[in-house]
């Protein structure tokens, strides 16, 4: 049932079958399918990192950067109308996702919840913005971005793209 309560479906169908298009050998397709699910969730956008490391190694950076146009171009006819239309209606999910504290399923709540730990902020009020904590994950997620990069241009075998992903 919750699969109709969020978009999180429809990005997931978009991003496999833009995965799926990448597998037959569809670059555009792939990309207006990931620039499609990143109209309905980001995380689709997140799989182009992983493409271009590939891409890079295998010298196959033309139809990444096909990939990458489609998907823009798709994100674009989407959003772009949108946020003339109604530019603060676009900018919520953006100030939303800054201002929200660690989701109550994350490691870091746990964390906080089961040691008393007050987290990276300290206490936060109603409104406060958790500033550090975002500063952390945007952090950590280039850590991680840059793992992704050194094992996809440096393992003896070149990984799949399951394996980054």
């Amino acid at each position: 049932v919750h699969g109709f309560t969020n978009f999180d479906a429809l990005a997931t169908a978009f991003a496999l079958t833009g995965l799926l298009a990448w597998a037959k050998k569809r670059p555009v397709l792939a990309g207006i399918l990931l620039g499609l699910g990143g109209a309905t969730k980001l995380y689709p956008l997140l799989f182009l990192g992983p493409l271009l490391v590939l891409c890079w190694r295998a010298g196959r950076m033309r139809e990444w950067g096909l990939t990458a146009a489609a998907a823009l171009g798709a994100w674009l006819a989407v959003n772009l109308p949108l946020a003339l239309l109604y530019p603060t209606g676009c900018y919520e999910f953006f100030r939303l996702n800054s201002e929200r504290g660690a989701d109550p399923d994350s490691l870091y709540n746990v964390v906080t919840s089961f040691t008393g730990w007050t987290g990276f902020d300290g206490p936060l009020y109603p409104g406060d913005k958790p500033m550090v904590l975002n500063a952390v994950t945007l952090l950590l997620f280039a850590v991680v971005c840059a793992l992704i990069a050194y094992i996809g241009t440096t393992a003896p075998t070149r990984p799949r793209l399951a394996q980054l992903v």
